[in-house]
């Protein structure tokens, strides 16, 4: 198999030729290229998988559907506040080579996306990075994810760069060749003024946002963005080609992305970070009627990262899922397995 760290820190040259239906007009058509596996990460899983703490049945799982690594997440509410199961300490020190999530992921072969604010924000005498090494295993760990949405968490504008940098460099120090992952928020299509009103996000502030995001991409290995189109408030971001205006085609989403990290980041290979929830089911009681992504919305998702040298996707959000959101799961690893074993044939069927 692959090694899933040498395929994260490689470059996707295969595109697939197809044109959408929900994307509402054609994507480029490109020739096909070397037939590279298409990644695929699962950021959580459902809470009705996840809660038994069964990491044999959730890690075989993701394995018989080809998800190659797993994000610990287990939020499982937004609002009215921030609720987690607390699995993701299952995955951080201290800890043991003999835990059972660590057993089972070398069982089924799934590796490891550390979230780095998490690792880091353990108090330890040794560096909690080599301690998850040495529990996960040779070559467990695929990468390690940097801050989330860094320009928000931006504490020092006079040293906007301080903590990715620091957090790129603590790990570069125990393991120069373990991939560092980085997510932005897209472009928000409406800003709150000082006094707090609400406007049009203008062009310089899209500039500045982007041009913020690229310096902080230089202390990653791996440029992506987090864009969840299917929502019934589905104007509230827009895109680095579009600002100011509000894109009516959602199929513009994806693709004006991953153009703008190979435009401006040439040198870093690019991932995408795809909606596998409902806004809806981020509440404790939903206030507005369940709106999920189709199957084929997700495979559009999929193919579209693809069809734009994307070498990577994560679904986000699943750790949100409810009884009875079987259906809807089962889609998503639908999609995920022919991503990651035929992704070129599969996105020509559309």
């Amino acid at each position: 198999m692959t090694s899933v760290r040498k395929l994260i820190q490689g470059t996707v040259l295969a595109l697939a030729c197809w044109t959408t239906v929900f994307f509402s007009e054609p994507l480029i058509s490109m020739p096909l290229a070397t037939a590279a596996p298409m990644i695929v990460i699962a950021a959580g899983v459902p809470r009705f998988l996840a809660e038994s703490r069964d990491y044999d049945l959730l890690f075989s799982q993701l394995a018989d559907h080809h998800i190659a690594a797993f994000l610990p997440t287990f939020q499982y509410q937004e609002h009215p506040t921030s609720l987690s199961l607390g699995y993701e300490a299952d995955f951080l020190p201290p800890c043991h080579a003999d835990d059972a999530a660590f057993e089972a992921m070398r069982t089924y072969n799934i590796k490891l996306i550390v979230p780095g604010q998490l690792l880091y924000a353990i108090a330890s005498s040794t560096d909690p990075l080599q301690d998850l090494i040495a529990c996960a295993g040779p070559d467990m760990i695929a990468a390690v994810l940097s801050i989330d949405e860094p320009f928000g968490a931006i504490n020092d504008w006079q040293s906007p760069n301080q903590d990715v940098e620091t957090l790129y460099n603590r790990v570069k120090t125990i393991d120069p060749n373990l991939p560092v992952m980085m997510v932005h928020a897209p472009v928000a299509a409406y800003m709150a003024d000082a006094d707090g009103n609400i406007h049009t996000i203008t062009s310089s502030e899209s500039a500045f946002y982007l041009e913020t995001t690229r310096k902080l991409s230089e202390f990653s290995d791996m440029v992506g963005f987090d864009v969840y189109p299917i929502a019934l408030d589905g104007g509230t971001i827009t895109t680095p080609e579009q600002a100011p205006r509000v894109p009516s085609n959602a199929g513009l989403f994806i693709a004006d992305y991953l153009n703008w990290i190979h435009e401006n980041i040439p040198d870093r290979p690019s991932f995408m970070v795809l909606q596998a929830f409902s806004f809806s089911r981020q509440f404790a009681e939903p206030p507005y009627t369940d709106l999920f992504p189709t199957q084929q919305e997700l495979k559009l998702m999929a193919c579209q990262v693809l069809e734009y040298q994307g070498q990577t996707l994560v679904w986000w959000g699943q750790s949100f899922l409810k009884e009875g959101d079987e259906a809807f799961w089962q889609s998503v690893l639908t999609v995920s397995e022919n991503m990651a074993t035929n992704g070129h044939d599969y996105c020509r069927e559309i």
